[in-house]
Parts: C-alpha cells; structure tokens; sequence
C-alpha cells in the first residue's frame, strides 16, 4: 500500500515539474530568442517530459530524462548569454 501512494506522489512531482519547465520555457522563448534556440528548448522539453513519464517502462528513459535536462540548462545559459550580448546598452 505504501510503495504505490509513494509513486502516486511521485508521479505527481513529475506533473509539476514539467509544468514548471513549460512555463519557463514559454517565457523564454516568447520575445527575443533566435530561432535556434527556440527549436532546441521546446525539442529538449519534449525529450524531457516523456523520458519523464515513461521512465518506468524502460532504464533508458531515466537517462534520457538526464541528458534531455543537462540540455534544457545548457540552452537556457546559451539564450541568457545570446539575450545579454545582443541587448548591451
């Protein structure tokens, strides 16, 4: 009984992670960034989100998740410098 409400509540966590990483990456992506850089965000959190979800199907959605974030923060810290760089006054 336990081992089951614990997964519920870890799926749960997934649901508000991903929430959280759509509307980061929405707000993101909605003025200034290249197109690029756009594509690779929405692509890395789509990658993201169902490694997420089917993680217990397979092992390797686990590292999929992983390398799928790891590329969600390098795009984020790429479209932060790309974003200062063109907007220095």
């Amino acid at each position: 009984m336990q081992n089951s409400t614990l997964r519920v509540s870890y799926l749960s966590l997934d649901y508000v992670f991903i929430g959280v990483n759509i509307v980061a990456v929405y707000f993101a992506t909605r003025h200034f960034a290249a197109p690029i850089v756009k594509w690779s965000l929405w692509g890395f959190l789509s990658l993201f989100s169902i490694a997420l979800l089917l993680e217990e199907t397979a092992p390797v959605f686990e590292y999929i998740a992983y390398l799928a974030s790891a590329g969600l923060v390098i795009t984020h810290f790429l479209n932060i410098r790309q974003h200062r760089l063109s907007h220095v006054h």
